[in-house]
């Protein structure tokens, strides 16, 4: 049931795309416990999971590529960003992972998240991130897990440089 409401929403966004009306066309989708923006077709952003009455995100959580199947053919989304204040105040979160689609983080993605103690990012190149991105959190409590050959250009980043920037342990490269 849940791929039906997901896939019917994808579906609608794409047909009715330029159809402002909220109450035909729901851009908020859950899939896998976690909250999506339908930001274009198939690229989603992660959103705050209140926006769809859930439970804040606490623990470890993965971001995946969600997918949907039509007609007997499997089709990915793409994971493109963290939507504005998405981890806000979830304040019993600890660990993040994102797929290599990442490309940006806007502004409070994880403000208040104290007990946040690592982020993994997938994509060779830092997403660009809004400097309110951390807002009240220890950042030098915070490891930031890359590609051994992005740590340097994230550490480089005026904001993701704040963060102790480490190459994926061995068990998970």
């Amino acid at each position: 049931m849940k791929k039906f409401l997901f896939l019917f929403t994808v579906l609608a966004t794409l047909f009715l795309g330029s159809c402002k009306d909220e109450v035909t066309l729901n851009r908020y989708q859950q899939f896998d416990g976690i909250v999506y923006y339908i930001v274009d077709s198939l690229d989603l952003e992660v959103s705050h999971a209140t926006i769809h009455h859930q439970p804040e995100y606490k623990g470890d959580i993965v971001i995946s590529t969600p997918i949907y199947t039509l007609l007997g053919i499997e089709k990915d989304c793409k994971v493109i960003g963290v939507g504005e204040s998405a981890f806000y105040n979830c304040t019993e979160l600890t660990s993040v992972s994102f797929p290599s689609t990442i490309r940006y983080v806007k502004k409070n993605a994880f403000s208040n998240c104290t007990m946040l103690k690592s982020i993994t990012i997938r994509s060779i190149n830092p997403p660009t991130i809004d400097p309110t991105a951390f807002e009240g959190c220890k950042t030098e409590n915070i490891t930031l897990y890359v590609f051994i050959e992005s740590v340097d250009a994230y550490k480089k980043d005026e904001i993701w440089g704040k963060l102790n920037v480490k190459p994926y342990p061995l068990e998970d490269a």
